[in-house]
């Protein structure tokens, strides 16, 4: 299950750079800290490795990163 929600935020997101467009929105908030979580976490999953070969995702978790946390 957690598969295919990772599969619908990269499907929702596509190319753009956040959910809604070009700039950031609330939707992001919820969002980043879903997919921060699944791919983020320092052990292996099948979550995580999934989310990892998501590569619009990987961009998004890296602009939100280095957007708010500057990293």
């Amino acid at each position: 299950m957690g598969c295919q929600d990772l599969q619908a935020v990269s499907d929702i997101l596509d190319d753009d750079d956040f959910i809604l467009g070009d700039h950031p929105s609330r939707f992001d908030c919820s969002v980043h800290a879903f997919v921060a979580g699944a791919i983020q976490c320092t052990f292996d999953t099948p979550l995580k490795t999934f989310g990892l070969t998501l590569s619009n995702l990987v961009d998004y978790n890296d602009r939100m990163n280095a957007l708010y946390y500057g990293s």
